[in-house]
């Protein structure tokens, strides 16, 4: 009996395991097709972060550089309105010790000989000084100038405390402001296109430029 049972035995267990094998077979190929849809999938994913990296980076550089740009720009415009009141604040110093009470005397004898000596002495001066020198030079320069223009000289001396002297011819119709403050000035206005010239060639040493 066991003789007649065992081919049908043997038969049933290759087919129990070939059914076996097939169905590891196909639990292999979907695993492996699995495997690979899950390898794509994070390969996407990987790129997708990748990519939006760099945008989020080439983004962040952007706004950084343009940062530091308009950092620098500030910085450098700082920097020239410092040298601009640096110098400024040194020009008005130096015009302030220069107007001493004997040049403003001199300046003044100068100005109104070369005047008078062109009107025919017949043109009236008046002068304005500042409280500091005007007390002391009243009665030099009223002297000194009567020699030069025949009509006479009028000082006046003023409360505000200015340095150096303002002068008119002709009732007024002729004005000179040779205040400290009126002369520091237009040093100041004179150096200031050279003063922008340096902040310029600065800004054009650190970004590189040639002039």
């Amino acid at each position: 009996m066991q003789e007649e049972l065992q081919p049908l035995l043997d038969r049933i267990r290759k087919e129990a395991v070939d059914t076996a094998r097939r169905e590891a077979e196909l639990i292999v190929d979907d695993a492996k097709k699995k495997a690979a849809q899950i390898i794509t999938d994070a390969e996407h994913k990987v790129k997708t972060l990748m990519d939006k990296a760099d945008r989020d980076a080439a983004a962040f550089t952007e706004r950084s550089l343009n940062t530091l740009s308009q950092a620098s720009r500030d910085v450098l415009i700082s920097i020239g309105e410092g040298i601009d009141k640096m110098f400024s604040d040194i020009i008005a110093a130096s015009v302030n010790q220069s107007l001493d009470q004997d040049t403003v005397q001199e300046m003044l004898i100068r100005l109104a000989q070369a005047y008078g000596s062109g009107q025919g002495k017949t043109n009236r001066i008046e002068v304005l000084l500042g409280k500091q020198d005007g007390e002391k030079l009243a009665a030099l320069l009223k002297a000194g100038l009567l020699e030069k223009i025949s009509d006479g000289v009028e000082i006046r001396v003023d409360n505000s405390a200015f340095r150096g002297f303002k002068v008119s011819f002709s009732e007024g119709s002729v004005y000179h402001d040779f205040s400290a403050e009126a002369i520091a000035e237009a040093i100041s206005a004179f150096l200031r296109p050279q003063l922008a010239e340096i902040v310029h060639d600065a800004q054009d040493t650190r970004s590189g430029k040639t002039a």
